[in-house]
């Protein structure tokens, strides 16, 4: 999320302690892995930015969005497992 906020050339730094107050600024739409119609799902049930999301439960992401439900919740707290891959070939 970080690389695309000063695109084209910008930088941004997110320090571990500033991580929850950024996700929960973000737009719905900056959170990678959710497109167009998942935003609209998600907007039909009052979720429109990281703070909203934050606020569902898993068990009701879940209901709603299956399995991917468990990943928007991680995501809301910041909490991402995926590794970094630092030295990709580009």
């Amino acid at each position: 999320m970080a690389s695309g906020q000063n695109k084209p050339n910008g930088l941004t730094v997110i320090l571990p302690e500033d991580a929850i107050a950024f996700v929960e600024q973000l737009p719905i739409e900056k959170f990678h892995g959710i497109g167009e119609v998942t935003a609209a799902k998600m907007h039909s049930l009052g979720i429109h930015s990281g703070a909203d999301l934050k606020e569902r439960t898993l068990s009701e992401l879940t209901h709603h969005f299956g399995k991917a439900g468990h990943y928007y919740y991680k995501i809301a707290r910041a909490e991402d497992d995926r590794p970094v891959e630092a030295n990709r070939v580009h």
